[in-house]
């Protein structure tokens, strides 16, 4: 067998110039971004309009009523999703600066957040190159590497795809297996559950690929710093782990992770302790001043630390989500440690790191955020392991890559069924009824009105409005379940005195019912008055008791 190609040394490999594929692929990353969108618009029939939004996730009525708040507020903000009295706490710079770049524009929040998903994928496909470059041992790695990061996947997808097809649910095997340990009080998600714990799956969502983005280019200044020590690359290191930080707390916790890792790993390869106690420190306080600057602000606003927490990931679904590497890795990864120098080590402790806080689900209330590059380092590895005995890729183990890695990207790919024209999702195309209801909505409301309106409903009617919410988001309402449960109560029940007590009690100013709730039963309460009807619903004032008072 011929001796495998290297790359050269660690040292001056990352300093290549950027091969002309690479610019390639991060355009065609840019372009594959924005295709969902193209789609959607393209379907849109005659007197509909896309608003720019793909989800129907809560989270994103949550970023789009940011985008429009920091207008006003600037990048803390406070929270509108609770009808609790609290003051600006919630730092959420990205969702500024697509503010300001919206307002910049002229462009919604929505086509500018969509946009903004171009250069950051660009950059991610750029800086998986420059991951590759630094850590890849043999030059034949590189592109498969970095293909198999951007590209690939796991075989949870699998496990999805027979959840959502109803004619497989059927089965009593595949049923008990797949469908009731995902669906049950043990709430099993694979990988492709979540929006981005695969980089093809954050290709299409702007707000995850920020986060990848600032986290990977925080770990390769941690490289920087852990293999080629200086007081500069120290600081850029501590600029960039603030800023991925600031940008989202729990990426500060997994670069923390990470930061331990490779630390405590680097230093079984000759990392001096000096430099591993500063470098930990360093990073310790970076993170630790954001973060206590975040609780500081929690904790003057009066918002008490949300319970809500995340599913927990057990060894099984991680296993599933990277075939390829644990296989690798099983058949390679003792002497690839064995063989191992500071830069293999530094890898070893990237992914022992993410891992670590994948499975403290226990203990620690986001698991799934050490899935932030967990893929990098553990397919670096296994682009060592493999490429060590060949040159190239065998042409039946190309096979087996995209058998075990495609169904991420085929799950991927059914879901753009999302970008079809369907008139029932408001939070994806409104009809001009919609944006009447908006237009009173946001002409009559202030920050001080307190709105009742159901999950659904606020999908589209969420974003553009300006004041509180009685039970807006699972995460940022305080007793969101007991609060939803009150309000389908009232939506339900016929029982005008029931309704009259909890509109006084909630202290509600707006209200919105939708068409399929027989709005109309509503305007025999007192405290009800018409502000707009039509086909989909009906806004209401609430007369409050203050103003009866006055």
């Amino acid at each position: 067998m011929s001796a495998p190609v290297t790359a050269g040394p660690h040292s001056a490999r990352h300093r290549i110039p950027i091969p002309r594929w690479v610019w390639v692929a991060a355009v065609l990353a840019g372009v594959l971004h924005m295709t969902p969108y193209a789609v959607a618009a393209w379907r849109t029939p005659d007197g509909w309009t896309f608003t720019g939004n793909l989800t129907v996730s809560p989270d994103y009525m949550q970023y789009r009523t940011w985008a429009r708040q920091t207008q006003t507020e600037g990048p803390i903000v406070s929270n509108r999703f609770t009808a609790e009295p609290n003051g600006k706490f919630l730092p959420v710079p990205f969702y500024w600066g697509v503010g300001m770049l919206s307002r910049v524009t002229g462009a919604t929040p929505e086509w500018t957040y969509a946009w903004l998903g171009v250069p950051l994928a660009m950059a991610m496909v750029l800086l998986l190159y420059a991951s590759a470059r630094r850590f890849s041992r043999f030059e034949a790695a590189v592109p498969w590497v970095v293909g198999t990061l951007v590209l690939g996947g796991g075989l949870g997808a699998i496990l999805a795809l027979i959840a959502d097809t109803p004619s497989l649910r059927a089965w009593p095997l595949l049923f008990a297996l797949v469908v009731e340990p995902m669906q049950g009080a043990a709430r099993v998600a694979p990988f492709e559950s979540y929006r981005g714990n695969y980089v093809v799956q954050a290709l299409f969502d702007t707000h995850f690929l920020a986060f990848w983005v600032a986290a990977t280019a925080a770990v390769l200044t941690l490289a920087n710093v852990t293999l080629e020590y200086s007081r500069r690359n120290l600081a850029w290191m501590v600029a960039c782990f603030a800023g991925a930080t600031l940008l989202h707390v729990y990426e500060g916790v997994t670069l923390m992770a990470i930061t331990i890792g490779v630390v405590g790993i680097c230093m079984l390869r000759g990392l001096p302790r000096r430099h591993a106690m500063t470098i930990l420190a360093s990073a310790g306080v970076a993170v630790g001043i954001c973060l206590a600057g975040a609780l500081a602000l929690q904790h003057a606003a009066g918002f008490p630390t949300p319970a809500w927490r995340g599913l927990m990931v057990p060894p099984s679904i991680l296993l599933l989500a990277y075939p390829v590497a644990w296989l690798l890795i099983a058949i390679g990864g003792f002497r690839f440690w064995q063989d191992a120098d500071r830069n293999d080590a530094f890898l070893v402790g990237w992914a022992l790191g993410c891992l670590a806080l994948v499975m403290a689900g226990p203990f620690f209330p986001y698991p799934d955020r050490g899935t932030m590059t967990l893929q990098i380092p553990l397919y670096l590895i296994a682009g060592t392991i493999y490429f060590r005995q060949r040159q190239r890729v065998q042409l039946g183990h190309v096979a087996l890559l995209l058998l075990l890695c495609s169904p991420t990207l085929l799950l991927a790919g059914l879901r753009w069924k999302q970008a079809w024209f369907n008139p029932t999702y408001a939070h994806k195309w409104v009809r001009p009824e919609h944006l009447h209801i908006i237009r009173v909505l946001t002409e009559r409301s202030t920050p001080a009105d307190l709105l009742l309106a159901t999950e659904e409903s606020l999908r589209w009617l969420g974003p553009e409005y300006s004041g509180r919410h009685f039970a807006g988001h699972f995460f940022l309402t305080i007793r969101y379940d007991q609060k939803r449960a009150e309000l389908e109560a009232f939506l339900n029940t016929y029982d005008t005195t029931a309704q009259e007590r909890f509109l006084r009690e909630s202290g509600a100013t707006l209200l919105f019912v939708e068409s399929r709730r027989d709005p109309e039963r509503f305007r025999q309460l007192s405290r009800l008055t018409p502000l707009i009807a039509n086909e989909v619903g009906i806004l209401f004032a609430v007369r409050t008791d203050r103003i009866d008072a006055h």
